[in-house]
């Protein structure tokens, strides 16, 4: 009996020092968590006045420097269509150059096929006339 007292002693002793570790623990958490959250600077929502792109962008920006802004857009336009103009004609030949070659592959094809053709009916005539003149011998 005095074995089973003993060991109820040290487990209610080893659980309260459980529970103090654990709630020390738990407490040096708690008190970590709040130190870093009040640590952190605050953000201060700054508020942005909307764009106008609607405006004048400069005061400088006079009507010389807008014309010369429109003659730069407009020389860049012309060459930009030249551009689209060359690769239109680039595509178009490259297309001609593609069909030539496919008809040339194509009749190539078809000369071979029609030669390979020739030659299996050369092949079965010939080998028709062979058995044809064996049974005329036999016969003879």
């Amino acid at each position: 009996m005095a074995n089973w007292q003993l060991n109820t002693m040290v487990k209610s002793r080893q659980l309260r020092t459980l529970i103090m570790v654990g709630s020390g623990v738990l407490l040096i958490l708690a008190i970590m968590i709040v130190l870093l959250i009040d640590g952190r600077p605050k953000k201060t929502p700054s508020i942005q006045k909307p764009v106008d792109i609607t405006g004048i962008v400069d005061e400088s920006f006079t009507e010389a420097a807008a014309d010369n802004a429109l003659t730069a857009q407009q020389s860049e336009l012309e060459s930009l269509k030249k551009q689209i103009s060359e690769l239109t004609l680039t595509m178009k030949k490259m297309g001609e150059d593609h069909e030539k070659q496919l008809s040339t592959q194509k009749e190539e094809l078809t000369a071979q096929i029609s030669t390979m053709v020739l030659a299996n009916q050369e092949k079965s005539s010939a080998s028709e006339k062979v058995p044809n003149t064996s049974n005329e011998l036999k016969e003879v």
